[in-house]
């Protein structure tokens, strides 16, 4: 498993319910849990969707998914969405209110038809507006929501704000998402080194993130890179903070797992 134990993974509406059944499956024959996430913020989401869309998008999809998984001892935890914003709204006070209101009923609903796995929201950080950052702090409190999230580069220091709202909630805090760019926009290594160099960055990183505290450590992204389709063409799946097959970080990500080693 390249030292890791842990996948988080989006699950959209319209996603294949058989297909996530086969992944849980090689989970668990491999010994990995995953972090289901979803929905994803980008590309649509508004104040509108998160004041009244999401009841027609949003809870069908959630009841449908958790129901038929919710006994799945793979999961390790459902997650509302990829860092849910308000960017179109430039931080406002309403949106955070809907966006309050919004985590408070999806996660109620989650809590209620699976009341044995975690729940974290998929915020980013603590940043942004007086509003955004207030919405950060309340939307973690809610008695539904069991994790906090953090998404950073992995050259920052630790957030501390939301380190110490954790310690405040006495709730685990994870860091879901970790980047530090290797590639350009061609999927060609920046330079050479880059990727040693970006291995030592996390094992720094991470050993600076156990010491403060955090619970979980989760890079982005893994990709396949190539892959030979059922027609026999080839496809790339890359970006610019790839982690493929055999970069040197997963050997640090093995060190940390089995430090005996």
């Amino acid at each position: 498993t390249n030292g890791v134990n842990a996948i988080r993974l989006f699950f959209k509406p319209g996603h294949d319910l058989d297909r996530l059944e086969k992944i849980l499956d090689l989970g668990g024959e491999l010994g990995i849990r995953f972090i289901v996430t979803l929905q994803d913020y980008y590309f649509y989401k508004s104040q509108m969707w998160f004041a009244e869309e999401y009841l027609t998008e949003d809870i069908p999809h959630v009841t449908e998914t958790v129901s038929r998984f919710r006994d799945r001892p793979e999961i390790l935890a459902w997650e509302l969405m990829n860092e849910p914003g308000c960017g179109p709204e430039n931080g406002s006070q309403d949106c955070a209110d809907f966006m309050y209101a919004w985590a408070q009923d999806v996660s109620s609903l989650i809590k209620e038809l699976d009341p044995n796995h975690l729940i974290s929201i998929g915020t980013n950080h603590r940043m942004w507006t007086d509003a955004e950052q207030t919405n950060y702090d309340r939307m973690h409190a809610l008695d539904t929501i069991d994790l906090v999230s953090i998404h950073r580069d992995a050259t920052d220091e630790n957030k501390t704000a939301e380190m110490e709202l954790a310690q405040e909630l006495d709730k685990p805090v994870f860091i879901g998402e970790v980047y530090y760019l290797g590639y350009n926009e061609n999927c060609h290594k920046l330079y050479d080194g880059v990727l040693e160099e970006r291995a030592e960055a996390i094992r720094k990183d991470l050993e600076r993130s156990l010491a403060d505290g955090v619970d979980g450590y989760l890079l982005w992204q893994y990709d396949p890179y190539e892959v030979v389709m059922d027609d026999g063409t080839l496809q790339w799946f890359c970006g610019q903070h790839s982690f493929f097959q055999y970069d040197p970080v997963f050997s640090v990500m093995a060190q940390f797992l089995n430090p005996g080693d």
